[in-house]
């Protein structure tokens, strides 16, 4: 179908667009080169999930240049905003492909090390001094936590526990997700990211899934206006996640109409084209929650 299609497209693309040390330039494609880390997990994560035997070396390379990158702390480098984004869509990346790559789980462990020293008191994470977190940043890291717990790596259990009771202390009766706690507003894709991890992350836990679902609901379909690949994609995951196929389905191809009518997207400095092409690759995808 056209979404599997226009997945394939993107990571055959993002692909050929691979460094010859295995990473992805962001700064070759319009982006900042400090989320050189975020966007090269990005790009092997959409190419692990397109799947195939084209794919396999490709990812292969992108691992081995994940855990180059790390650094003694266990960080993969950046300040602020760009070190928890880089740390926790590199640790998913390794939690993802260390089933198959073996080699890379010392880099996972000390990911997951560095996660655990960085989380707030509260629970959660931020890149402001003196916060108890954000949702955008914790939901990422809880992601990252629960793929390596899933794996039997015991250090994540602790952080990840910690992390779900701090989102779950930013929903809202409305079931909107705060961004802090002292958020006015509410934005659709904190509230879809913090959702999914409700429901996937904290699926053994009492009551988690059901406030998930209840975010969940509160997304708009076809409402939201202007171009946001990361936005666009939580709500895929979230709503597929909640059991709402048929709702994800229709976000994803807007998505797809908004990419293909050149449409701008609203943090394309941030990634360029990789990270435009990674996530509509994601969200093309997507199925069942897991991506």
């Amino acid at each position: 179908g056209e979404p599997q299609d226009a997945g394939a497209a993107r990571a055959a693309w993002l692909a050929a667009c691979q460094e010859a040390d295995g990473a992805w330039s962001p700064a070759r494609h319009g982006g900042s080169e400090e989320y050189r880390p975020a966007l090269t997990a990005l790009a092997a994560l959409a190419l692990h999930a397109a799947g195939g035997p084209e794919r396999e070396e490709p990812v292969r390379r992108a691992g081995g240049a994940l855990a180059a990158l790390q650094r003694d702390d266990g960080s993969f480098g950046g300040q602020g905003r760009a070190l928890y984004y880089n740390q926790a869509l590199v640790t998913l990346a390794l939690a993802s492909l260390a089933p198959r790559q073996p080699g890379l789980k010392p880099a996972l462990e000390r990911a997951l090390a560095f996660i655990a020293r960085r989380q707030s008191a509260e629970g959660g994470w931020d890149y402001e001094a003196g916060s108890g977190g954000n949702a955008a940043v914790t939901a990422w890291q809880v992601r990252a936590l629960a793929s390596a717990e899933g794996q039997g790596f015991g250090a994540a259990r602790v952080p990840l526990r910690k992390g779900l009771r701090w989102l779950r202390g930013q929903t809202r009766d409305d079931g909107h997700i705060a961004y802090h706690r002292e958020s006015a507003a509410c934005s659709e894709g904190v509230t879809a990211l913090a959702a999914h991890a409700l429901m996937t992350a904290g699926r053994d836990f009492p009551g988690l899934p059901e406030l998930g679902r209840q975010a969940a609901a509160t997304l708009s379909v076809g409402g939201a206006q202007g171009a946001d690949c990361y936005r666009d994609y939580a709500k895929v995951l979230a709503l597929d996640s909640s059991g709402a196929p048929g709702q994800a389905e229709a976000v994803r191809r807007l998505l797809l109409e908004r990419q293909a009518g050149g449409a701008q997207d609203q943090w394309g400095a941030v990634g360029g084209t990789l990270y435009t092409a990674a996530f509509t690759a994601l969200a093309a995808c997507q199925t069942g929650g897991r991506w």
